[in-house]
This record gives structure tokens, C-alpha cells and sequence, in this order.
């Protein structure tokens, strides 16, 4: 039986061929051919291209295996000798890491993979490790950020807008930004605002805002007239129009009505006692002062026909006629 590369096939001797030989397919072109793939070629033929003697190739579709071949670190046994190491024949392709982490650590054949350093499960090729080990071995230690933490010189618990460093294998700087001065402890987001400093306590982007420790009630005074009315603030100084110390003003559209005023005879409470007009005579005790009472003595006679103006007599009696009321009339 005779295998053709495809077949098996008979070999049929005939008169008059004479002695041949075995030959094999050396399909990888290395000199050494595929013991399972032969041919019988007379001894007065040609052998086929690519078909040589040697039948000791135990991998014919490699061109890198053979016997004798150089056992490089591929997986395969480039030899044929499955006693040889994988790699055994070559030098490592590949340098390895010598600082942190890494020290120590040589080139291994990986077999398919080739060369490989065998790091430690703390290597990173990039260090993100905060754990005073130089982890991507590149001879520093926690060269690293967190963009979660923030500086924090002032040691406030309140760090700024910047991403804190890994020092000594721990995390510096605080979890909370926005700290406006991290040169003072006393300055940060969740300190109290108070009148007594210059400065923004609270970084809330106000400066001795209202309601701040320390702080002054002052009035609303629309009109300008030094009292200001119900509304107030407590604020750190005056601001318009927030700027008057009294309140009182039971109008603050009207400069002229508040609780300094003087009261005068007309329909309004000018001094913002609660009563208007107090302070004026009433004769005859209505309740409207005799400066706007059109009937003084309340005698049902108006002023401007009242024989006898402050005195009831509502009779207008007038004994000698000569316009004086005989209620007022003493000559």
C-alpha cells in the first residue's frame, strides 16, 4: 500500500521494473519529511517535488520543527524531542521589570505565549494603588491621585478643588471640597458665618451675609426718615434700605409720619402712637378735635352760625341782639 498525500493506494510490481526507494513529502521545506506521507519511486524515475528520503519530521506543516531544530519558547517541540525544555535552546526575548513589585521577577517560557514576566497580582501597569508599594515598578512609590479626596493644608476636613496624593500608603487630603481659603482651619463650607471677620466663613461666596454670629437688627426705611418700618434684617452693618436702628414707622412712604414726628391737628397719626390727633382739645367730646370739629359745642349749630361758638346752646338765645349769644354774651 502506497499513500499519495490524499490515499491510500496499491502498489503493483511489474516485468521488468527493478529496485526503488521510499520517499517522503517534506511539505514544510525543511529537509525533513512526514514519516506517515510516502511514495515508492523506481530507481529509474524522478521523485515528485517537495519528496525527499528522510521521514523524521514530526510536525511537517512547521517549518520550525524538525530534529535537530533550536527549541525556542513557542509551545511546540521545535526538536522533536519531547524530553527538551520549550525554550531551552534560546535566550529570553524579553527584559523584565527590576523595581518594586517586580524585583526579582525573570523571564519564563509561556509557551504559545512566548516570553512572559510573571509579575505579582499587586502589579499595575498603571498605579492606581494607594499602598506604599511601587506597584507599576517604575521605581517610585504611589506616584498617585484620588480624584475623590482633596487637599486639605489647613486640616479642616474640607479640602480644595484638587485631587489629593497617596503618601506613606495612605490616602491624604479630606472626601468634602470646596474650602475657599485652605490656609485656615476656621474657613470652610460648614463653618459659621459671623460678623466679627472680613472674610467669606463659609465659602457660600458671601461676605458677613445675613444672619451671621454677631449681627445688628436693622429696620426697612423706605422714605428716609431715620425709622423704618416692621420689616427687618440682622445684618453685620447698615444696607440700604435695610440701614435705620428704629423701627415704629407706621408709614414708611411718608416722611413726615413716624414715632419722632410731631403730632398734628389733621386725620393722620402723625408721631405712630396708635391715635391721631392726641393731645387736641375736644369740647364737646366726640371724638374729632375742635381744630377739625365743624360743631365745637356739639350744640347742632355749626361753627360758622354759632352765636356762642364753645358754649352749648343750641337755643342761639340772644336776649340783646347784637350777635352774641346770651350763653357767652357777659357785658
Amino acid at each position: 500500500m502506497l499513500f499519495n498525500g490524499s490515499a491510500w493506494r496499491s502498489i503493483y510490481s511489474s516485468p521488468g521494473v527493478g529496485l526503488g526507494t521510499y520517499y517522503y513529502r517534506d511539505g514544510d521545506g525543511d529537509a525533513y519529511g512526514d514519516p506517515s506521507i510516502l511514495l515508492f519511486v523506481p530507481s529509474d524515475e524522478t521523485p515528485p517535488a517537495n519528496y525527499i528520503t528522510d521521514n523524521n519530521d514530526c510536525d511537517d506543516s512547521d517549518a520550525t520543527v524538525y530534529p535537530g531544530a533550536t527549541e525556542i519558547c513557542d509551545g511546540k517541540d521545535n526538536d522533536c524531542n519531547a524530553g527538551t525544555a520549550d525554550g531551552s535552546g534560546e535566550s529570553p526575548t524579553v527584559s523584565c521589570l527590576a523595581y518594586g513589585v517586580c524585583l526579582g521577577v525573570t523571564p519564563t517560557c509561556g509557551g504559545a505565549d512566548g516570553w512572559v514576566c510573571d509579575y505579582p497580582a499587586t502589579y499595575e501597569e498603571i498605579e492606581t494603588l494607594c499602598d506604599n508599594l511601587d506597584n507599576d515598578c517604575d521605581d517610585e512609590i504611589d506616584e498617585v491621585e484620588n480624584s475623590s479626596r482633596y487637599w486639605d493644608f489647613d486640616v479642616d476636613g474640607y479640602g480644595r478643588d484638587a485631587p489629593a496624593p497617596c503618601v506613606g500608603g495612605s490616602w491624604q487630603g479630606a472626601a468634602i471640597s470646596g474650602d475657599c481659603d485652605d490656609t485656615d482651619p476656621d474657613i470652610n463650607p460648614m463653618a459659621t458665618e459671623t460678623c466679627a471677620t472680613f472674610y467669606d466663613d463659609n465659602c457660600d461666596g458671601q461676605m458677613n451675609e445675613a444672619g451671621a454670629i454677631g449681627c445688628t437688627i436693622y429696620y426697612l426705611d423706605n422714605d428716609g426718615d431715620g425709622y423704618g418700618s416692621s420689616s427687618l434684617m440682622c445684618l453685620c452693618g447698615p444696607s440700604a434700605p435695610y440701614n435705620t436702628l428704629v423701627g415704629g414707622d407706621c408709614n414708611d412712604f411718608d416722611a413726615d409720619i413716624n414715632p419722632g414726628a410731631t403730632e398734628i391737628c389733621n386725620t393722620v397719626d402723625d408721631d405712630c402712637d396708635g391715635v391721631a390727633n392726641n393731645g387736641f382739645t375736644d369740647l364737646d367730646g366726640d371724638q374729632v378735635p375742635d381744630c377739625l370739629d365743624d360743631d365745637i359745642d356739639g350744640d347742632g349749630v355749626l361753627n360758622a352760625s354759632d352765636n356762642c361758638e364753645f358754649i352749648y346752646n343750641p337755643g342761639q338765645e340772644d336776649a340783646d341782639s347784637d350777635g352774641i349769644g346770651d350763653a357767652c354774651d357777659f357785658n
